[in-house]
């Protein structure tokens, strides 16, 4: 159940969606340096890990991983502006991608800035309606930061933080929830197959 909100309504067609990973379209435009443009059900934009374990530096998520989205579904377009900094603006169904809460689309954006080769900074942000209340005054506002130090193939250090929040719809007094989470991770290759 990793694509649906607690307690939300699922998508039309969520049974078979939710077997899906990645599957989108993209086209790169002739703009530039080269303006991807994509479509479909695509990887997060928050977060620094992924949903498959082989494609993360430790077997096991860090807890926030599994309060960010690990898909996306709706479209985006990225561009990337020379060697340091590259941006993306999305359009997407909700935070969730197999839940419903209502019928508006959701917005967020990245920036990346790479000083160096060895670091990279990002930034995302989102909001977005996720209740079935659309008021302004209830949507989601979530920001997400990453940091990466790889000082060469066999060293990562990553730092991420989330911040988030939103009034809910339905409680009484309407409460402003927030939500925040940090986590620290690293991975040494030592040789061959042995790695911390």
């Amino acid at each position: 159940d990793f694509g649906f909100g607690v307690n939300l309504p699922k998508l039309p067609g969520s049974n078979a969606l939710r077997h899906l990973g990645r599957a989108n379209v993209s086209y790169l435009a002739p703009v530039g340096n080269g303006l991807t443009l994509q479509a479909g059900i695509f990887n997060s934009f928050i977060g620094y890990e992924s949903l498959y374990a082989k494609n993360n530096d430790n077997y096991t998520r860090a807890w926030i991983a599994d309060y960010s989205p690990y898909l996306m579904m709706g479209a985006n377009a990225q561009y990337q502006f020379n060697e340091q900094w590259a941006g993306a603006f999305f359009v997407i169904s909700e935070y969730f991608h197999l839940q419903n809460g209502n019928s508006l689309p959701s917005y967020g954006a990245q920036v990346a800035y790479k000083p160096t080769a060895q670091w990279t900074f990002k930034e995302t942000v989102y909001y977005g309606p996720d209740q079935a209340d659309t008021s302004l005054e209830f949507w989601r506002m979530f920001a997400d930061t990453i940091a990466e130090w790889k000082p060469n193939d066999d060293v990562t250090v990553a730092l991420e933080h989330q911040i988030g929040t939103q009034k809910n719809a339905t409680a009484p007094g309407n409460p402003r929830q927030f939500y925040t989470g940090a986590s620290l991770m690293g991975r040494w290759h030592i040789a061959g197959p042995w790695s911390v």
